[in-house]
């Protein structure tokens, strides 16, 4: 899709609504697995309306009662105090604790009962944590 297209709307190229190799329009955010499979024998035609609905489920092409995350990156950004952390790849883990490390309130409850943390001296900030240091505190 083009930029700016509406994330959970349906794919618009040039103003126009896209179509599958089916002739059907399809929504910009799909799934891998999860509640919104349908069969291809009763494909809807997706409508602006449909989609926008607040109990609408994004299409899925395995079907499943959730969804389980796959492999995407998905894009962080960050502005103020402590986003300097947030660069490159990040592991997952290490997102919560720049935020924590950023936020005050936050770094003082977590740190105040986290074993990891008062070894440390503070959350992690940084994407490659010292394994060997962190089992060792966790023992």
């Amino acid at each position: 899709p083009d930029r700016g297209n509406p994330i959970l709307g349906l794919v618009r190229e040039g103003g126009e609504l896209a179509h599958d190799q089916g002739g059907l329009p399809y929504t910009t955010l799909g799934y891998a697995n999860g509640p919104g499979y349908r069969n291809q024998d009763v494909l809807p035609e997706l409508t602006d309306e449909i989609v926008a609905d607040a109990d609408f489920l994004q299409e899925a092409t395995v079907p499943m009662g959730s969804e389980t995350h796959a492999a995407e990156d998905v894009g962080i950004y960050a502005r103020g105090p402590g986003s300097q952390a947030f660069h490159g790849v990040l592991e997952q883990n290490v997102i919560y604790h720049v935020m924590a490390q950023s936020a005050a309130k936050i770094r003082a409850g977590v740190c105040g009962r986290n074993v990891v943390c008062r070894l440390l001296g503070g959350p992690s900030i940084t994407s490659q944590p010292n394994y060997a240091q962190l089992r060792g505190a966790a023992r």
